[in-house]
């Protein structure tokens, strides 16, 4: 079926993919755009070092770019009705949660839209891709 006209569902997946995940970029760059900010007002100041936390934040961003590469390369996939749509459609979905995840419990993040986007849009995805769109995805 993947020679197959796609199905609409699998191009309404792929155009979301897009979407979050260029919204998920943007943010990434705000944030890492701040963070250093920050750092540069503290060291202007005269302090030594970056702010406490940094680390933290630069590990979880850099989970969260992978995790937008692969959700971008998963809506490539899914365009393309490809099996790397499916691997990296379950890459994301893995690294996603686990990003939202240390976003809650390491960075101390609030519970909001953004995290109810960062839990149910891998979900939905895994779900979809796996039991749905799974004889989509073959080629």
């Amino acid at each position: 079926m993947a020679n197959g006209k796609r199905p609409l569902g699998l191009t309404a997946l792929a155009i979301g993919n897009f979407i979050i995940g260029a919204v998920s970029a943007a943010s990434a760059f705000a944030l890492y755009a701040v963070v250093k900010m920050a750092n540069q007002v503290v060291g202007a100041m005269g302090a030594k070092g970056d702010i406490p936390g940094t680390g933290k934040v630069y590990a979880v961003l850099a989970i969260a770019a992978v995790a937008t590469v692969s959700l971008l390369v998963a809506g490539y996939g899914y365009i393309k009705q490809r099996k790397l749509g499916r691997i990296a459609g379950n890459a994301y979905a893995f690294l996603g949660l686990l990003n939202t995840v240390l976003a809650l419990t390491v960075l101390n993040a609030k519970f909001g839209f953004t995290a109810v986007i960062g839990i149910a849009w891998p979900l939905v995805t895994a779900g979809l891709i796996n039991t749905a769109f799974r004889d989509n995805l073959v080629a």
